[in-house]
Formats: structure tokens, sequence, C-alpha cells
């Protein structure tokens, strides 16, 4: 799948401008705060209906503004052209359309138009709290299965209405005791399908994350993964029990503090690098080549699976990382698909990197494209 063309009206900090994007390789150059990372978003946000920067759809309409749209055409690996319209305001939030017909339902949209990105935002996935992994994982899997992304859902909506019980008639723990049952029940059959499916992924993502990042480092670094549950269990098929018996235990505690306190909604996902847990003891370079070794497994893992190549988004690549590091990654990355970068080297800087690489630059200057060119 390929991104042909993208119109941008009151978007960030654009007014109005068209990118018309190479097949391959789309290079964003320009200083801080001019626009690159808002062009990735605008990309973003037409494969996945969602932002990677904020969960706040109104926040990306230009000041002084009561709308912003996103316009993108698409070329899908089987040729079919499809075109999707965002149509963002203050007061009604976002809007979509596909082919001239309104999308009720985004979630439907999930995996259609696959896409991975590396971004510094996403440092908060190695570095930062289980939210964050959880994030990744979750978009991951409902890129690639329709029915994790539907269990998902109904789990969220589950766990809502049981902290609603909980605290509700926290005081009253005979009507508690009553109201909360089938919710228990319907909590740890979907909170049970989801770790068990997400255990059964990370084994097999493990191991092409491993190769990935064999191929992007020193060959003395080797990358584990853990999944860290809040219930416990030896087995996969000992999830059920262990989650049932787990939450008799904190039950007192869960009515106490008004929350679900265990379930796939508070589990971890965590990294080591030579049996050192990344979040601790990794160096910036480390985090970032997980980074972008996480951002490549996902891409071949999501093309395997949906039979639809994705598109890559990799914000201020040349952060970070050495000489050696970037060769590396542009040589694994060259032929994989249509991508993004985006990079505040200078122009000549830029071009002399990319000069033996088929390439498209646009230089982007206070939300305006100065300059694109073929390089």
């Amino acid at each position: 799948m390929i991104l042909s063309s993208l119109e941008l009206k009151n978007f960030r900090n654009y007014e109005h401008e068209i990118f018309n994007f190479d097949s391959s390789r789309n290079i964003i150059l320009g200083k801080n705060a001019q626009g690159k990372s808002n062009l990735l978003e605008a990309i973003y946000y037409s494969c996945l209906t969602r932002s990677f920067r904020t969960r706040k759809d109104k926040e990306v309409i230009k000041f002084d503004n009561s709308f912003a749209t996103i316009s993108g055409k698409f070329v899908l690996d089987s040729g079919q052209q499809v075109n999707v319209i965002f149509y963002f305001t203050s007061d009604k939030g976002k809007q979509v359309s596909i082919d001239r017909k309104r999308v009720d339902k985004l979630s439907e949209l999930i995996g259609k138009f696959p896409i991975v990105i590396s971004s510094p935002e996403a440092y908060n996935l190695t570095s930062g709290a289980p939210t964050d992994r959880r994030k990744f994982l979750d978009i991951l899997l409902s890129q690639i299965s329709n029915q994790y992304i539907i269990n998902l859902q109904e789990y969220n909506k589950i766990i809502k209405q049981r902290n609603s019980i909980l605290n509700r008639y926290n005081k009253d723990r005979e009507k508690l005791e009553r109201l909360i049952q089938p919710w228990d029940e319907y909590l740890i059959a979907k909170g049970s399908w989801i770790i068990n499916f997400r255990e059964a992924f990370l084994k097999k993502f493990e191991l092409k994350l491993s190769e990935v990042h064999s191929h992007l480092t020193v060959p003395d670094e080797k990358i584990r993964l853990q999944y860290n549950s809040t219930i416990d269990y030896n087995d996969l098929n000992e999830i059920h029990d262990g989650f049932e018996k787990k939450l008799a235990k904190i039950k007192k505690s869960e009515i106490e503090q008004g929350n679900t306190l265990i379930g796939p909604h508070r589990d971890d996902v965590l990294f080591y690098i030579n049996e050192r847990e990344l979040r601790k003891y990794g160096s910036r370079g480390q985090h970032k080549t997980v980074l972008i070794a996480l951002m490549i497994s996902e891409f071949l893992i999501i093309k395997d699976k949906t039979k639809e190549t994705p598109i890559i988004l990799i914000d201020d690549l040349f952060s970070e990382i050495d000489h050696v590091r970037e060769h590396k990654i542009l040589s694994y990355i060259i032929d994989l698909g249509q991508n993004f970068i985006s990079t505040t080297l200078n122009y000549n800087e830029t071009t002399s990197f990319f000069k033996s690489k088929r390439a498209y630059l646009f230089e982007i200057e206070a939300g305006h494209i100065v300059k694109d060119e073929k390089i």
C-alpha cells in the first residue's frame, strides 16, 4: 500500500498544502517546530483514525479556525484506489468518509490501512510507564486481528461497568456482591482470552524482533521480551483459574479503592538487552535501536498477517544513533515499502546522505512546502 497524495486544511500549522508523495522514500526536512511531525501525524490519522501525539482531536485544528481536514489518496497492493477524508470540528469531533461514504464505526478501519511508526514520543515505549507498552501492543494486535479489537473493546466496557459498581455500592457489600458477580465472570473470560492472545503472539514476535535487532546493532547485543501479567499462572491453560483465584483474593482491596486492580489493562511488556532491563539500564542509542527494530518487526508481522504493505513513519531518524546504525537502519528499510523520514539535518547534509538512494525531499518551513524535489 502507498499513500499517493495528502491534502491538509487548517491542520496544526498547515493552512492549505498538497503533498504528492514518492512510492518509495519521502524525506521531510526542516528545523524544529516547522511542521514535520504534524505531517507525519496527519498520515498516521489517515491510517489509524487517531493521533500518536494527543488524545484530543480538537487540538489538531489550526488556531483561530473552526475546522480541519485531512484528505488522503491510497493505492492498495491490489491496485485499488481509496480516498479517505477526515473532517474535524471543535464541537462535533471528527468524521471520516471513505470514497464519499461516511464511516460510523471507526474501529472497522483499523488494519485496512496498516502503518508503523518510530517517533520521539515512542521513547515512552521502552522507557516509560506500562500503559505505553500496552498501547503499542494493542495497536499492533488490532491491526492484524479484528477479533482482538472486538474483545479489547468489550473488555474495556466491562472494566468501566465493574469500576462503576465498585464505586457506587462500596458501602452496601451485599448488593455489591450480587451485582458484580456476572461482571466478574465477563472480566475473567475476556481478560483471559486477551492475555492468552498476547502471550502467544509475543512468543512469535520475539523471534522476529531478535532477528531484526541483530541486523541493526553490534553482534553481542541480544534482546528478549517478557510479558508481565498481574495474574499468577505457569501455563497458558492456567490463566482462567489464576484470574479467578487472584480476583477473589484482592476483592477487598478493589472495593476499598473502587478500581479493578488486575487484568490485561494492568499488564506490562519488558525489554531486556543481554538480560539487563532496557528501561533501567539501556543507553539512548540502545533505546533508539530497539524502537526501530520494533517498528520493522511490526511492519513484517503486519504485512504477513494482512497481506497489505504498511506505511513506515520515522520521526527524527538521525537523533540518538551513530552513523553505523544509521546506515544499517536505512539499508534494512530501503526495500520494505513506502516510508516517510523526518530530519533536522540541513539541506546539504540531507542530500549528501541520500544521494545514492532513491528519495523525494520536502522541505517544510512554518507549515509550507518551500522545496520539493527528487534527490
